[in-house]
């Protein structure tokens, strides 16, 4: 019943609540919840992580009981050298004249209203520890930039919003921002000095069908967003500038989710 959901959905407000009728996840998404436990945390080679709404932070050598007792007082006091990092850091950047910001959301529903996709945008910048430096016997932190786009179906039950299985379609992804690239790397000191040079995508499309999500993460040279760095701590990333739209079946045709900054 509507009232045993709602009994439900506070029990567990640490992980989901209802934001504009809609159940959704307190955890950044990206895939990790699925992954975590109860208490948030998930573990890689000696490193635990746990998942907070402000990002998740990396613990290097650190025990189960200190994850689980870990409490972010305003920012997380990030020490590498100690092993203490955020692995990815929820952070959303305005758009300023020179800018378009870092995330993207629309929204558009079907003529009848009772169907509706939601589409959004987003840059990160996340960082893990990987190889050891033979002349410094330290670990190496890596940055790394990615883009994450989502597009979400939902159907109208009662008086809440709910995904469903449709088929989805995106369209005209396009974005800039610079990027890093490695030159002249440092083989004492295992780091270097990046340059930047503009990055992105131009004309992404993808459609996917029987799904209630479609997304997708753009990482690496390959897919337009530079080198992954080695010591050196990037800068979050913002767009200068970006589009694109999405649909799902029910919306019809030429109905789409549109978002454009720059164009």
């Amino acid at each position: 019943t509507e009232n045993e959901m709602l009994q439900r959905i506070n029990a567990n407000s640490a992980f989901v609540c209802i934001k504009d009728s809609t159940l959704v996840s307190q955890l950044p998404s990206f895939g990790h919840h699925y992954i975590a436990n109860a208490d948030g945390i998930f573990k890689a080679d000696s490193t635990y992580y746990r998942i907070f709404r402000q990002g998740i932070a990396a613990w290097r050598g650190a025990s189960l009981n200190q994850m689980k007792n870990l409490t972010l007082n305003g920012d997380f006091d990030e020490d590498p050298a100690d092993g203490k990092y955020f692995y990815l850091k929820d952070v959303t950047i305005e758009p300023t004249e020179n800018n378009c910001g870092d995330y993207k959301r629309v929204e558009k529903n079907s003529e009848g209203g009772w169907y509706r996709v939601i589409f959004e945008i987003k840059l990160m910048r996340y960082g893990q520890f990987g190889n050891i430096c033979k002349h410094t016997n330290q670990l190496i932190l890596h940055y790394q930039y990615i883009c994450n786009i989502i597009l979400r179906g939902q159907v109208k039950r009662f008086w809440m919003w709910h995904s469903y299985k449709t088929s989805l379609e995106v369209q005209d992804v396009n974005f800039e921002l610079l990027v890093p690239r490695q030159d002249n790397y440092d083989t004492l000191t295992c780091s270097y000095f990046p340059r930047f040079e503009i990055g992105g995508q131009i004309n992404y499309a993808e459609s996917k069908v029987n799904s209630p999500e479609l997304s997708k993460i753009f990482k690496d040279a390959t897919d337009g967003m530079g080198d992954v760095t080695h010591n050196y701590n990037l800068s979050h990333p913002v767009f200068i500038k970006v589009r694109g739209k999405g649909k799902s079946a029910a919306l019809g045709i030429g109905n789409w989710a549109t978002f454009s900054c720059g164009y």
